[in-house]
């Protein structure tokens, strides 16, 4: 492959520079408030794109925004959207209701302090993988896990750490999940092929995960809390979303019929009238409109970078500096990951990076499913440990802490790295040249 001139290196970085002002403005700001919770993620993304939008010089101002919506209506970016509003209802009701109170003490009567870290990790890990959805499950799970810290006088950062891991765990491995759908659909297998060259990485190291983190719960010295009394019938929505994700019904419709057992029960109990309970309903529907615009803000902007050839830059650059197939595997890797690092949404990622798999795996005869899953592996290990991303965004803000508390924690996405190196390494056992 020729190597790329001069000029090639120079518009190439020039189309990849929006991602480096997001950072630039994102490491501004917290710098200058001194808060991590202080710093406009949005309004980083909103100007970033603005950049990015003036580099398309030779398109009409109209064109160019047509460049930038047209990403946002892609059908992977709608599914994640709804998967966080609908997990947003689900939440604000079970709260509104009393449902998470009484799954606090349920945990508390369940799970004693040394075992709490293990435990939320495996309780996550499971979820995640039967819905699909890291975003959801955090929104699920994380309310209730910061309480049971504070309660036990545990590390809520360490708990949070737990939370945001097992959700990146179902995230990356499930079937339905958004990012393997994305890594499936575009390298051109099948999400049983994909699951079968993932899993040989990805349980090894929850499992190696949960070892740790029960490790540490025996070494902690939490106080034992005794739990209150609670009625089992307030556990019923969570019940209806774990045995319904397991029978395999769609993500939407099982967090719309736990929404549904939530508002029945609140109305049972005499929580809220069922007036007042769908507008509670509605208010968690739009809760997490900033997040939502996150996602398309993000995928906007890297459609721009796509267009303006900075997605291509990236290829050509990687390409030849590649000779053979370990190296094309970590090379698809090093794409997946970066680009995560830059954008913070991971199945944006998986779906601009994943023409520079298929290449790879064209050329040297690498399995579109081994492809995927180090797409989706990848990925998935860089979004678990960045601090502008939105699953630690979220459970920081639910802990009252700094984002960067929890990172050294992040022992599934560390793992999982290490794991993706080797497997890049491993050869394949069966290998399709296409």
């Amino acid at each position: 492959m020729e190597r790329l001139t001069k000029q090639e290196h120079l518009n190439g970085l020039l189309a990849l520079s929006p991602v480096l002002l997001f950072e630039i403005l994102f490491f501004g700001f917290m710098w200058m408030s001194g808060e991590f919770s202080d710093v406009p993620v949005l309004l980083c993304f909103v100007l970033s794109s603005m950049y990015a939008m003036l580099l398309m010089r030779r398109l009409p101002i109209d064109e160019r925004i047509n460049v930038f919506a047209a990403e946002m209506g892609r059908n992977d970016i709608i599914q994640v959207i709804l998967i966080l509003v609908f997990a947003g209802g689900f939440a604000s009701l079970t709260e509104k209701a009393g449902c998470l109170d009484a799954a606090i003490q349920f945990s508390l009567s369940v799970f004693p302090a040394r075992f709490v870290f293990v435990s939320i990790f495996v309780a996550t890990c499971v979820l995640s993988f039967s819905i699909g959805s890291a975003m959801g499950c955090v929104v699920a799970i994380a309310p209730i896990a910061v309480p049971l810290a504070r309660m036990y006088g545990l590390d809520e950062a360490i708990l949070s750490a737990a939370v945001v891991g097992g959700s990146m765990f179902g995230d990356n491995l499930s079937i339905i999940s958004d990012t393997s759908i994305a890594a499936s659909r575009y390298t051109g297998c099948t999400p049983k092929d994909k699951f079968q060259h993932n899993w040989p990485v990805a349980v090894p190291a929850a499992i190696i995960t949960a070892l740790i983190y029960l490790l540490i719960g025996l070494n902690v010295t939490g106080a034992e809390t005794v739990a209150k009394p609670f009625d089992w019938v307030m556990l019923m929505p969570y019940a209806v979303v774990i045995v319904t994700a397991i029978c395999g019904l769609n993500v939407l419709l099982v967090l719309l019929l736990g929404a549904l057992v939530a508002l029945g029960i609140g109305c049972w109990q005499g929580a809220f009238t069922a007036t007042i309970g769908t507008r509670i309903w509605s208010d968690g529907l739009t809760s997490s409109g900033g997040f939502c615009l996150f996602i398309l803000m993000a995928a906007g902007l890297v459609a721009i970078i796509q267009r303006i050839g900075g997605i291509s830059y990236v290829s050509r650059l990687i390409e030849q500096e590649v000779h053979s197939r370990k190296g094309a595997n970590i090379a698809t890797a090093i794409a997946s990951g970066l680009l995560t690092s830059g954008i913070a949404v991971n199945t944006v990622a998986i779906i601009a990076t994943s023409s520079i798999g298929v290449r790879f795996a064209d050329k040297y005869g690498i399995s579109r499913g081994k492809i995927a899953s180090i797409l989706d592996m990848s990925s998935c290990c860089v979004q678990g440990i960045l601090p502008y991303g939105m699953h630690l965004i979220a459970v920081a803000a639910l802990a009252s802490i700094n984002p960067l508390r929890i990172i050294p924690w992040m022992l599934y996405p560390f793992i999982l790295f290490i794991g993706v190196i080797i497997y890049c390494f491993l050869p394949e056992r069966k290998a399709k040249v296409r």
